[in-house]
């Protein structure tokens, strides 16, 4: 019966259906793989997705959990500042030369009302740099951490 069937067409169009054949089995498993290796790109990339997603929204907490501590941290600067200015205005200008004799050495009585006032708001200055720097500092590593994960 194969032998009959064989006879009926010559040997070089059975090698075309036979490699036809073949090409067609190979294009169906070459598709139903990248089909599945597509798939589990996509996977793959959803879940990164999500997890960047996720810890992006961390970073943005921590961000403003940062940023309300540095306001915080201002805001008792700024106390502190006005506590120290209001202390301040009960002293007078410049002190007279015999007691400014006296005071020498201590630990800044001797200085006049305006120059007191002035380092003080220097001081607050420097505490608000402080302030900026640590909440930047904070962020940077958080971050770093973050992505380090």
């Amino acid at each position: 019966m194969i032998g009959f069937l064989l006879r009926l067409l010559p040997w070089w169009v059975w090698a075309l259906i036979l490699s036809g054949l073949a090409a067609w089995g190979g294009i169906t498993i070459w598709t139903t793989a990248t089909k599945v290796e597509r798939q589990r790109w996509q996977s793959a990339t959803l879940d990164r997705e999500r997890q960047t997603r996720e810890t992006e929204r961390e970073l943005q907490r921590f961000n403003q959990g940062a940023q309300n501590a540095k306001d915080a941290e201002y805001r008792r600067i700024a106390a502190r500042l006005s506590a120290a200015l209001h202390e301040l205005r009960s002293r007078p200008e410049r002190l007279p030369e015999a007691a400014r004799a006296a005071c020498k050495g201590s630990s800044g009585k001797e200085l006049a009302g305006p120059d007191a006032g002035f380092l003080s708001g220097y001081s607050a200055d420097a505490a608000r740099l402080q302030a900026d720097y640590d909440a930047c500092s904070d962020r940077e590593w958080a971050a770093f951490e973050a992505v380090k994960r």
